[in-house]
């Protein structure tokens, strides 16, 4: 790392070096990371894209991520800097009269934590994330939703970071959503999040949030490490449904598994690869082609595949 970098290690900053992808990806596969650091403002934040930016810096680019829950890393690393926000992870409030509250959470905040959060304060709207795992920023960035409700139904303005280091606050009204997508500039990095909810009942927003808990420890493969929802669902039918269909439920491939509880999960069940993964995701991909005439999008993030194609496969 550059002397900038250095002084950024000697500041306090967590950062880390080769590092194994496997201990840190849900799905628990991966190679080495040239350089992973943990950023606990924007002040460093900033300082880190400068570091990337340098002339001679030695790495590929930078790529962020969260809590890892929708990264698959290749088997042989990425020679960038992967920079994660879980350690921008403050979490205020504002009470704004007539039953309305606005948080405002860093990127790094868990889900669970604002869901949790919300619940004990009789605060209603975060119920239909229940469940889903990651932090604030990259659920927003990928506009995650359950039960019919979606993160932009919530969401009164983002803050960002382009790669300059200049920081912008973007309202609802500009935001462009679509299904599993926030439109933003390839280069922006979510760095805060503000939530419009509402005063709601205790008792009943803890009756929804077990309710949406129950759900996906029926309808989940909770038992072993995913990345969670493998492909983006068709509009006509979800994509475990067109995985079903395609005969693949339980099919295996070295220790990965498509997993026979819900198609559009591939869990590791031991020792599996990302190369194992990769030729699940690609199976899928021809097998759904060919039964149901669906190309399958990836929902999610695949990081060192430069040189492999991996969306809309055909064998």
């Amino acid at each position: 790392m550059s002397k900038r970098g250095q002084e950024l290690i000697e500041s306090g900053m967590k950062v880390l070096f080769d590092e194994a992808a496997s201990r840190y990806t849900s799905l628990g596969v991966g190679g080495k990371l040239a350089c992973l650091a943990f950023p606990r403002n924007e002040e460093e934040l900033r300082a880190l894209l400068a570091c990337a930016a340098e002339e001679g810096s030695g790495y590929r680019g930078y790529y962020v991520v969260g809590n890892w829950s929708n990264t698959i890393v290749a088997d042989n690393g990425w020679a960038g800097l992967v920079i994660s926000l879980k350690d921008m992870n403050k979490l205020q409030w504002q009470d704004k009269g007539n039953g309305r509250y606005e948080i405002l959470a860093e990127a790094g905040v868990m889900l669970s934590k604002i869901v949790a959060w919300c619940a004990s304060r009789g605060i209603t709207g975060m119920e239909f994330c229940a469940g889903i795992p990651g932090t604030v920023g990259g659920a927003v960035k990928m506009n995650a939703g359950a039960f019919g409700w979606e993160l932009k139904d919530v969401i009164s303005a983002i803050r960002t970071m382009e790669a300059n280091g200049n920081s912008t606050e973007i309202p609802a009204s500009e935001l462009s959503f679509s299904y599993r997508n926030l439109a933003l500039s390839p280069t922006a990095i979510i760095t805060a999040v503000r939530l419009q909810l509402s005063a709601g009942d205790k008792k009943t927003i803890a009756q929804i949030i077990a309710a949406h808990k129950r759900h996906r420890r029926e309808k989940h493969p909770l038992a072993f490490p995913s990345a969670g929802s493998v492909f983006k669902n068709d509009q006509k039918e979800t994509a475990g449904l067109l995985i079903e269909k395609a005969g693949l439920k339980g099919k295996r491939c070295g220790g990965a598994q498509i997993s026979s509880k819900h198609g559009n999960f591939i869990i590791n069940r031991g020792g599996a690869s990302a190369a194992d993964v990769l030729s699940l995701i690609r199976m899928a991909q021809a097998a759904v082609l060919e039964h149901s005439g669906v190309n399958l999008e990836l929902e999610i993030k695949m990081l060192g595949f430069e040189n492999v194609e991996t969306k809309k496969q055909k064998t």
